[in-house]
């Protein structure tokens, strides 16, 4: 995260520009980061999900992301408080507009990458995402025998949120 944060300075933003940010998104289409409010150490709070994540936008625009992040900020805070404050995080999966906040996103450009900070995928934040992605492989593999498998390996993607150096 230090590597992510490092792009924002030492810029902070006051509770009024966050407020606009959140009014001026609302009247937008496609792109609604959904405000996620830390009080008392572990409680997170955000708003009615259709606020952020209209069903509309169909699979682009998916909140279980949202639901992730929270829930795994309510587990950090059960391990250890955190402070008061309020996040931005983007339902959608994929990133470009330009943004006067910070807003955490599973996807951003590389360049320009704007005031967007990654985090790890849902799936890698959630277990219940995680089992959602294995069980459909795992039911698809139960049906095709080792005995009758090619002997090949076939790799698809890259190593997820990772850095080369």
């Amino acid at each position: 995260l230090d590597r992510e944060f490092q792009a924002l300075g030492t810029r902070r933003w006051t509770s009024q520009e966050l407020r606009e940010f959140q009014a001026d998104s609302l009247d937008k289409a496609g792109n609604r980061p959904c405000l996620l409010s830390i009080r008392g150490g572990m409680n997170v709070y955000f708003p009615d999900l259709s606020s952020c994540c209209p069903s509309d936008l169909g699979e682009a625009n998916d909140c279980s992301y949202v639901q992730a992040v929270a829930t795994s900020l309510f587990i950090l805070g059960a391990l250890r408080p955190l402070p008061d404050v309020d996040i931005f995080v983007s339902p959608v999966n994929q990133d470009r507009e330009h943004t006067p906040v910070p807003v955490f996103t599973r996807h951003r450009p590389k360049e320009p990458r704007g005031n967007y900070v990654l985090l790890p995928m849902e799936w890698q934040l959630s277990p219940g995402q995680a089992r959602k992605q294995t069980i459909a492989a795992q039911r698809r593999g139960e049906k095709l025998p080792w005995t009758s498998r090619k002997k090949a390996l076939i790799w698809r993607g890259t190593n997820s949120n990772c850095f080369m150096s």
